[in-house]
């Protein structure tokens, strides 16, 4: 675990790293063009060595760990890289059955961390999995109580959002 560790926390430093790089102001076009070209190597290179379906395999029961993967995240949804299939492994990790539920708390952390910062398209991808996920995670019927919605008004989406990521927030 602790070597796992060690590599997501330092990839996550690399990708904090080059990401400041990348957003430096720079007269010059040619270093703007090289640094952004930095940034999409390195997108490459996570994608075509499979590291992020490394990481997001495993270790998910350690909250520090999970930060780190979250740090790792974001810099994709930054980056505008971060992948329907991205989302879908993470989602596996809460649909395992044989998962405790330590781990599905931990894993929908990371959902709520990310879920300000997903595009709308993504935000209804994961509202859909929660969904079709049965009734083993969400009753919207009860969600509707608690978040006292009056269910013959449609709400807005983005406060919707809130609500329900307050919700959550407030349940773990």
């Amino acid at each position: 675990f602790h070597k796992q560790l060690t590599a997501v926390r330092e990839l996550s430093k690399l990708l904090v790293r080059i990401s400041d790089i990348s957003l430096e102001t720079d007269d010059a076009v040619g270093s703007a063009r090289a640094k952004e070209a930095d940034v999409h190597h390195t997108l490459r290179w996570l994608q075509d060595r499979g590291i992020l379906e490394v990481i997001l395999r495993s270790n998910f029961h350690h909250k520090q760990y999970v930060d780190q993967v979250a740090n790792v995240m974001l810099f994709l949804v930054r980056m505008d890289a971060l992948r329907d299939e991205h989302l879908e492994n993470i989602w596996a990790v809460i649909e395992a059955p044989e998962q405790h539920d330590s781990v599905k708390t931990t894993t929908l952390g990371l959902l709520i961390t990310l879920a300000w910062h997903l595009s709308d398209a993504q935000l209804n991808a994961l509202f859909a999995r929660l969904q079709a996920g049965g009734r083993r995670f969400v009753d919207p019927n009860e969600l509707v109580k608690v978040l006292q919605l009056d269910a013959d008004v449609q709400q807005d989406g983005h406060e919707f959002m809130k609500l329900l990521l307050g919700l959550l927030e407030r349940a773990l």
